[in-house]
């Protein structure tokens, strides 16, 4: 079969191509997400203050984060943030049992977590987009107003640019 020159040189280029993606890809035994930069907070105290346990936080974009949220308190709470959550690409959330073992996986947007009393989850994310005093808060009725509030900065060069 004769096929144009040209297509015959694009034909060969995209085969040489083809060829050589496997060699950037990352091999299987490397890939995944970094291990992740752990942050720990808890939804009020076991004594039933209406607190979080830090309230403020400080993410560095492009870095990966594990935030592990445990609600010590004999009521549930919300970890809730629209303006965080717009701001970061959430890879996942783990429900935890007791002991620390992954219960349940929820992918895809997450902008508020319930936690019942006594329970973990583990949030990854990447956070993104720069933002100050975002506000995370507990929407259940009187918590926020009682004082469960708290401020998240997002800082540093753009993600993934190696600076």
């Amino acid at each position: 079969m004769n096929l144009p020159p040209a297509l015959t040189r694009w034909m060969i280029a995209s085969l040489g191509c083809l060829a050589v993606l496997p060699l950037l890809l990352p091999s299987p035994g490397f890939g995944g997400p970094p291990k992740a930069i752990e942050v720990r907070v808890e939804t009020g105290s076991e004594q039933g203050q209406l607190r979080f346990f830090p309230s403020r936080f400080q993410f560095k974009r492009g870095k990966y984060y594990k935030l592990l949220i445990h609600n010590p308190s004999p009521d549930a709470h919300y970890f809730a943030s629209d303006e965080f959550a717009t701001r970061i690409f959430t890879r996942k959330v783990e429900v935890l049992d007791a002991g620390g073992k992954t219960l349940v996986e929820i992918h895809g947007d997450i902008r508020d977590v319930e936690l019942l009393p006594g329970q973990t989850v583990a949030w990854y994310f990447y956070p993104m987009t720069k933002g100050k005093n975002l506000k995370v808060y507990c929407h259940k009725e009187g918590h926020a107003e009682g004082g469960m509030v708290g401020q998240i900065e997002i800082s540093g060069p753009p993600p993934f640019t190696g600076q």
